[in-house]
């Protein structure tokens, strides 16, 4: 797992001090080696070298990158998390033997070693064991054509001087990050937004996002960001620009799209135990390979079914190999006697699973001191106070000497573990005549969720502000910017978890397992969503076949039934990253901290926040804490980015 980030240009300016700056704001993502590549007019590319390069000796030919000044067309940075080969000979950017063709690599493909004999039997001969060699040559071998191939998750960069083309491209889920930005000296990118916010000229808050963040909570949804011209290549998507080109404006096409089936069973329980099996295999297979690793491998265990799921596979999967080592496994707590407490659940997993379990339990002071780094961590807000749960768990991590964790994102979207899944249940139903009674309860709610979507922007402001009178710490004209979006479809289970897996809250989750790992550089696997095989498998699969009499995720509770306790497979509740919510705001908002925030008028009412404030300290209970939250996060990232 890496950190990249680079440049094209046609304006003649230098732009190593880019490389540098974006190199030191990305050293937590790859502490272990730093590499550079330049590219001049003739066609000429240079190595460089940095204070954290880690071999430099190896590098006959390179220079250091502050020596450097010059017209450069188009240059690379990669800092280094060694996870795969931890010597010298993973170094990047790594080129081939012509070294015509130049490849920076974020991430890991899990099948690299069957992609390498592949190529093996069409004459490539290999000079590490990394698997960034193994795509430096399929991309050489098959072009953007290689992307159908890899199961992963990654984001690379590729300088190709044979097919004069600069290319960028992302996994299938958008797992490994890539932002870009274009500005009148060329077109820049990095793993990061905090590496292209500090380019000339200085950016500005995105008002449309920063309106849909405050009033919804949503974020990650498009390629836009909340800053205005930094945009995000989104999952399945490529980006390529012709050496020869003058404007370095991007061509963006899609290279994965998802083949859903949005039939409806009559007896899909005809099929449960077939596809039970099915599903057990692939995600068995699934995680054999992302058990490799050169470094020490834990799991993030919070005693919900999803992490609970790979916990009792990875244990599976280390008896079938006979792995003796005892994996460690990680979690927050709550306080003592707080609601939704899981950690009775994730011990009775450990001791299944014959896992090591650390816990951490982050208190309203650590939250309140850690709070500016944990939103540049994040480079944006967070919708929920959890994110600092997770980033408090990866810091356990690697405060324990393990480098790669395995994480639970994806299961909700692809087994349909939302509430809103049981209602798009409900309503595939009604329109096929049927009615479950296991489903009843969600009716009301789908039909507010409906009427809510059909009215004009200033009635769902009005019935917004009525529902929760807190929204008034909101200007008008926020929540009215935040009602024009369009709203998503209401639609059968499987559109709604495309649309979930795409668009919904699944990108959010997945760039904060990013930034909040590698914050401490550490790499989160996460099977559920970066195994392109098992998704697709679970689009091919009836909607309805996915609930049962209201439970949801049925296939995973049958697939792993034999390696998870029976108390958490037949839990219905649902915590996640648990957070104090109460508590840690209760505590801020008396804190000296929040006070010394800007006040950002032309988004919220001071005195309508002093307010709810004081009615939310005197009750916390009958206030929403997420939209507090949500204005307080905000004012902290405009505080630290513009």
């Amino acid at each position: 797992m890496c950190g990249i980030a680079g440049f094209f240009s046609e304006s003649g300016l230098s732009h190593n001090q880019f490389l540098i700056s974006a190199s030191d704001n990305l050293r937590h993502r790859g502490p272990d080696d730093e590499g550079f590549i330049l590219l001049n007019r003739e066609g000429v590319f240079t190595e460089c070298f940095g204070a954290d390069s880690a071999n430099p000796g190896m590098l006959p030919m390179a220079r250091p990158i502050a020596d450097f000044s010059g017209d450069f067309q188009a240059g690379m940075l990669h800092r280094r998390l060694s996870i795969l080969v931890t010597d010298a000979n993973g170094h990047q950017p790594m080129a081939d033997i012509s070294r015509k063709v130049w490849i920076s690599f974020n991430g890991e493909i899990y099948n690299y070693l069957e992609i390498k004999k592949e190529l093996q039997l069409l004459g490539c001969v290999f000079q590490t064991r990394t698997d960034t060699e193994v795509l430096l040559q399929a991309w050489i071998h098959w072009g953007e054509n290689c992307l159908s191939k890899l199961d992963g998750m990654f984001a690379f960069s590729v300088l190709d001087l044979e097919r004069q083309l600069f290319f960028l491209a992302t996994d299938h889920a958008g797992i490994k990050p890539i932002y870009y930005r274009q500005t009148p000296e060329g077109f820049f990118y990095a793993s990061e937004i905090k590496v292209l916010s500090s380019i000339f000229p200085p950016v500005s808050p995105s008002r449309k996002e920063v309106c849909r963040f405050l009033s919804n909570g949503q974020s990650d949804e498009t390629e836009k960001t909340m800053f205005e011209g930094i945009y995000r290549l989104t999952a399945g998507h490529c980006l390529s620009i012709p050496l020869s080109s003058k404007s370095c404006k991007p061509k963006i096409q899609q290279w994965n799209e998802w083949n859903l089936n949005n039939s409806v069973e009559s007896n899909p329980e005809d099929f449960q135990q077939k596809r039970s099996s099915e599903i057990r295999d692939i995600f068995q297979e699934t995680l054999r390979l992302r058990l490799q690793a050169d470094v020490p491998l834990g799991i993030c265990l919070s005693g919900g079914l999803d992490s609970s799921a790979i916990a009792g596979f990875c244990a599976a999967a280390d008896k079938r190999l006979g792995n003796q080592e005892k994996r460690k496994a990680f979690m927050a707590v709550l306080p003592s006697g707080s609601p939704g407490d899981e950690l009775p659940f994730a011990r009775k997993m450990a001791t299944a699973s014959g896992f090591e379990l650390f816990t951490t339990s982050p208190d309203p002071g650590n939250f309140i001191e850690s709070l500016p780094d944990l939103i540049r961590t994040l480079d944006e807000p967070p919708p929920g106070m959890n994110a600092f749960s997770q980033y408090s768990v990866f810091k356990l991590v690697s405060e324990n000497g393990v480098k790669v964790s395995l994480d639970g994102q994806g299961a909700d979207e692809i087994f349909a573990g939302y509430p809103r899944h049981l209602e798009a249940g409900l309503l595939e139903q009604l329109l096929h005549g049927g009615y479950g009674s296991g489903l009843q309860a969600h009716f009301s709610r789908m039909m507010v969720n409906l009427f809510r979507g059909f009215l004009p922007g200033d009635s769902s402001v009005s019935l917004l502000r009525y529902l929760k009178p807190e929204y008034a710490v909101f200007r008008k004209d926020v929540l009215r910017e935040a009602a024009s979006f369009d709203k998503p479809p209401n639609q059968g289970i499987n559109q709604t978890l495309l649309y979930d897996f795409k668009s919904g809250i699944l990108p959010f989750l997945l760039k904060a397992a990013d930034r909040n790992s590698m914050r401490w550089s550490v790499e989160s696997r996460m099977p559920f969503a970066d195994s392109k095989k098992l998704v697709q498998h679970l689009f091919s699969i009836p909607g309805n076949a996915k609930i049962r009499e209201g439970r949801s995720k049925v296939l995973l509770r049958d697939a792993a039934s034999e390696l998870v306790p029976n108390e958490i497979l037949s839990r219905r509740d649902k915590v996640g990253f648990a957070a104090p919510n109460n508590l840690w705001l209760s505590h801020l908002l008396r804190s000296d901290y929040v006070r010394s925030l800007p006040e950002c008028p032309d988004y919220f009412d001071q005195s309508a926040f002093e307010k709810y404030s004081a009615m939310f300290l005197q009750n916390p209970e009958k206030q929403d804490a997420s939209i507090l939250w949500r204005l307080i996060a905000f004012r902290v990232w405009h505080s630290i980015f513009f």
